[in-house]
This record gives structure tokens, sequence and C-alpha cells, in this order.
């Protein structure tokens, strides 16, 4: 099982999720940088360190792409 996580412009939130569903299962997790720039790059690096896979693009596109766009990859 897989689960994906679009994400756009994300806080300290986001890390939280990621630990809180460490602690439940295993699944491989996806994240997608719907293009949150550089000011957002710390997040996606500590959801990174925390297993997960990122996936980024430039400009933000949307929900519905980011959902696509990480479909794509499993």
């Amino acid at each position: 099982m897989v689960v994906l996580i679009p994400a756009f412009e994300p806080d300290e939130k986001l890390i939280k999720l990621i630990k809180d569903l460490r602690q439940h299962c295993t699944f491989q997790m996806i994240v997608v940088d719907d293009g949150s720039g550089s000011n957002y790059r710390t997040i996606f690096d500590q959801a990174q360190s925390l297993g997960c896979n990122i996936l980024r693009y430039e400009n933000n596109r949307g929900k519905g792409y980011a959902l696509k766009a990480g479909c794509l990859l499993y």
C-alpha cells in the first residue's frame, strides 16, 4: 500500500502527519511538492529524512495534477 500526500506550502503539520502515520503503518509514502518554492525546502527535506519519496515540480499545478503525478510513480 502507498500513502500519497499532495502538498503546497506545507508547515510542520505535514511532518506531524508523517510521524503519526509511521507509528501505525509501514506504508510507502510519496509526498508531492506542488511547486511550493525554496522557502519550503526544509519541510520536504524533513519528510524525506522520515522515509518519504518526494516528487517535486517548479510551478503549482493544483491538487489534481499532484495526485495524478504521484499515482504515475506507483
